[in-house]
C-alpha cells in the first residue's frame, strides 16, 4: 500500500508540475497568442499616421509587437531581418521602441520546461520499470527480483493430472519408447545400480497434430510427477538476457519441487525450435536467442542425479536444431511421432467417437480407410464436426453419415450451397469426375489403384467437384505400375470433358489444369528422380532444394523428350479407354445429374459389371504407358 501511495504521489507532483509550466508559458506568451499578425508595409503605414504607441522589437528574428493608440495589439516581421531606417522613423512619429534578444522573451522558461518535461519521462520510464522489474518491494520477493525475467512455466501437479497413456492413440511405437521413462521416475535405483546413465532430455519429432504434446503430459501422468509446460516462444523477448534468466529460473523451479517432493519432474517445451535453431557465425546472429540456448545447454548439462529432471522437447522441424543440443547427454533420445496409419486412424477415432454418443450404424473402419494422411487433431476435428451436423438436425446421436459429411469438410471444405450452375457446368463437372471414377474403378480391380467411394458435383472452397478415393490400407512406397495408374486416372477427367463435348478440343475447361499439371509431375518424377524409365536407365537428376540439379544439361533434355513422350501416351491410352467406356460415363453423369453426391453403392451399381470384363486383363496389356510410348515412337520411324 505504501509503494502504491508513494507513486501515486509522484505521478501528482509529475502532473503539477508540467501543468504550472505549460501555464507559465502560456502566459508569458500571451503577447504573441493575443496580438494579430499584420504585414510591414502595414505597420509603416500605421507608424506614419501616429497609430502606433510602443513598439518592442527583438533581435535576430525581426519580429515586432507593438500597441496601437486604439489599445490593440498587433505584430509585424521586418523584410529581410532589418531594416536601417526604422529606428529614425519610430523616433519622429513619436514611438516609443525597445529592442529585446529573442532568447529573452520565455527563453528561461523554456530551458526549465524542456527540463521538467525530460525529467518527467526519465521518472516515467524508471516508474515503468520498476513495476516490470517489481522493484521497491511491490511483491517481486527478496532483492527485488525480477518479474519480467521470471518464467512462465505452467505448473501442473502430480494429482491434477489426469491424463493417462490410455488416452492416447495411434503412436504405439512412440508411446512404448517413453513408456520405459516412467518406470525410470518410479524407480530409478534399478537402473541406477546397472549403471545406467539418467536421461536428461527425449526429445520428440512430428508433424503439427501428431500428438507430441498430448504424449509428454500422458509420460507425466502416468509416473505422476510434477509437470511444467512451456513454448518455445515463451522465451522470446526484445530485452537481451530476458531469454536466458527465464530458462533458469524454469530450472530453478523444477529443482526446488523435486527437491521439496522427492520426485522427478518434467519439463515439456512445445516448438524448442523457437530457441534451438542452430547458431551462426556471421552478422545475422541473434544474441538473444542465442543467450536462452547457451542457457538451456548450460542447465541440462549441470542435472545431478538426484534432481530426476527431465526435459521434454517437441518439434517439427529437427533440421534446424543445433548439433549441442541433439547430442547425447542432452537430449539423449529422439522419439518420431508420425501421423497414424489406418489402424491408429481407427484407434483415435474409437478412443474420441466413445467420448459422444454414437449411433449404431458408425463404422470407424471405414472412417479411417477413408481419412489417409489426416493426423490425430484432424480426426478429433473430425469428431466435432459429425457432431456439429448432428446438432444441426436436431439428432441425438452421430451417424455414419454425418461423420462421412465431416470427412469431406475436413478434407475439401464447406459446400458453397450459395453458388448457382447451370445445367450444362453440372453436366461438364459430371463427366469430369465420372472420367476419374471409371479409371480408378477400373485400375482398382487390377490392384494398381485405389477404390473410389465417393463422387460428388456439389461445389466446394477448393473444386466444383470431387472424387474420393479409399483403400483398405495406407500406401507406404509405389511401384511403376501404380504411379502410371495414377496418372492414368488424373488425365480421365480432361478426358471425359473432350467426350462430353463431342471431342472438341477447343471446349475442355481450365478445371483439369490441376490434374494436368499432378499427371505430368509424377510422369516426370518417374523417369528423373526414381530411375523407372528403360530408356533412360537407373539415373537420378534431382534438383536441390534451390531448383538446381547436378545433372548435364543433355541428361535434363533427355528426360523432357521422355516425359513428353509418356505423357503423349498416357493421353492416348485414356481416350481410347474412355471412348470404350462412353456408355459408364453417360450412365455416372445421369446420376450425378439426379443426386449431386453418389458413394460405395451406387459406384457398384453403375461399374460392378466392369469386374468380370477386366478380370483376367493384365496392366500391362491395355495401361503400360512406357510401352505405348515406344509403339508410339516406332509408328513414327517406320
Amino acid at each position: 500500500m505504501e509503494v502504491l501511495k508513494m507513486n501515486k504521489n509522484l505521478f501528482l507532483w509529475i502532473g503539477i508540475a508540467v501543468a504550472m509550466v505549460f501555464l507559465f508559458k502560456s502566459f508569458s506568451g500571451a503577447d504573441k497568442q493575443t496580438s494579430a499578425e499584420v504585414g510591414y508595409t502595414t505597420f509603416l503605414e500605421q507608424v506614419e499616421k501616429k497609430q502606433v504607441v510602443e513598439a518592442v522589437i527583438e533581435n535576430g528574428t525581426g519580429e515586432i509587437i507593438y500597441l496601437l493608440n486604439s489599445g490593440k495589439r498587433q505584430r509585424t516581421r521586418i523584410i529581410g531581418g532589418y531594416d536601417s531606417d526604422l529606428i529614425n522613423d519610430l523616433r519622429q512619429h513619436g514611438v516609443k521602441a525597445k529592442a529585446v534578444a529573442a532568447e529573452q522573451e520565455g527563453g528561461l522558461m523554456s530551458v526549465v520546461f524542456n527540463v521538467i518535461i525530460f525529467a518527467a519521462i526519465f521518472m516515467g520510464i524508471m516508474f515503468i520499470m520498476r513495476r516490470m522489474q517489481g522493484g521497491g518491494g511491490g511483491g517481486a520477493g527478496a532483492g527485488g527480483m525480477s518479474k519480467f525475467s521470471k518464467s512462465k512455466a505452467q505448473y501442473c501437479p502430480p494429482g491434477e493430472n489426469t491424463l493417462r497413456f490410455s488416452d492416447v492413440a495411434g503412436c504405439d511405437e512412440a508411446k512404448f519408447e517413453v513408456q520405459e521413462l516412467v518406470e525410470y521416475m518410479r524407480n530409478p535405483e534399478a537402473y541406477q545400480d546397472l549403471g545406467v546413465n539418467i536421461p536428461t532430455g527425449l526429445l520428440m519429432l512430428g508433424p503439427p497434430g501428431t500428438g507430441k504434446t498430448l504424449l509428454a503430459k500422458a509420460l507425466a501422468g502416468e509416473a505422476q510427477v510434477p509437470f511444467f509446460t512451456l513454448a518455445g516462444s515463451d522465451f522470446v523477448e526484445m530485452f537481451v538476457g530476458v531469454g536466458a534468466s527465464r530458462m533458469r529460473d524454469t530450472f530453478e523451479m523444477a529443482k526446488k519441487v523435486a527437491n521439496e517432493q522427492n520426485t522427478g519432474v518434467i519439463i515439456f517445451i512445445d516448438e524448442i525450435d523457437a530457441i534451438g535453431k542452430k547458431r551462426s557465425e556471421g552478422m545475422q546472429s541473434n544474441d538473444e536467442r542465442e543467450g536462452t540456448l547457451n542457457a538451456m545447454l548450460v542447465e541440462m548439462d549441470g542435472f545431478k542425479n538426484s534432481n530426476q529432471i527431465i526435459v521434454i522437447g517437441a518439434t517439427n522441424r529437427a533440421d534446424v536444431l543445433d548439433p549441442a543440443l541433439l547430442r547425447p547427454g542432452r537430449f539423449t533420445r529422439k522419439v518420431t511421432v508420425g501421423k497414424p496409419d489406418v489402424a491408429g486412424r481407427e484407434k483415435i477415432l474409437e478412443l474420441y467417437g466413445n467420448k459422444v454418443p454414437m449411433s449404431k450404424d458408425v463404422d470407424f473402419k471405414k472412417i479411417a480407410q477413408s481419412t489417409p494422411g489426416m493426423t490425430g487433431a484432424e480426426l478429433e476435428n473430425v469428431i466435432n464436426e459429425a457432431g456439429t451436423f448432428a446438432a444441426r438436425e436436431k439428432r441425438k446421436e452421430i451417424t455414419m453419415a454425418d461423420l462421412e459429411a465431416a470427412v469431406e469438410k475436413v478434407f475439401m471444405g464447406p459446400e458453397r450451397k450459395s453458388m448457382l450452375l447451370s445445367d450444362a457446368q453440372r453436366a461438364e463437372t459430371a463427366m469430369h469426375e465420372a472420367g476419374h471414377c471409371v479409371a480408378g474403378y477400373v485400375l482398382s480391380t487390377m490392384g494398381f489403384h485405389d477404390a473410389p467411394y465417393m463422387v460428388s458435383i456439389v461445389p466446394r472452397e477448393q473444386a466444383l467437384g470431387v472424387t474420393i478415393f479409399r483403400n483398405g490400407e495406407d500406401n507406404v512406397s509405389q511401384n511403376k505400375g501404380q504411379l502410371m495408374a495414377f496418372a492414368l486416372t488424373l488425365l480421365a477427367g480432361r478426358i471425359g470433358e473432350w467426350v462430353h463435348h463431342n471431342q472438341d478440343e477447343l471446349k475442355i475447361t481450365t478445371g483439369a489444369s490441376s490434374d494436368l499439371e499432378r499427371a505430368s509431375s509424377v510422369i516426370r518424377a518417374m523417369i528423373k528422380d526414381v530411375g523407372l524409365s528403360k530408356e533412360l536407365g537407373p539415373i537420378t537428376a534431382k534438383s536441390n532444394a534451390y531448383g538446381q540439379s547436378t545433372a548435364s544439361a543433355t541428361l535434363l533434355s533427355q528426360v523432357d523428350k521422355i516425359s513428353k513422350d509418356w505423357l503423349d501416351a498416357a493421353d492416348l491410352i485414356v481416350r481410347d479407354f474412355i471412348m470404350k467406356h462412353k456408355k459408364e460415363l453417360c450412365d455416372m453423369t445421369e446420376l450425378l445429374m439426379e443426386k449431386g453426391t453418389i458413394r460405395d453403392a451406387d459406384i457398384k451399381a453403375c461399374l460392378g459389371h466392369l469386374d468380370a470384363e477386366y478380370q483376367n486383363v493384365k496392366f500391362g496389356d491395355i495401361f503400360d504407358i512406357e510401352a505405348r510410348a515406344n509403339q508410339e515412337k516406332a509408328k513414327k520411324s517406320a
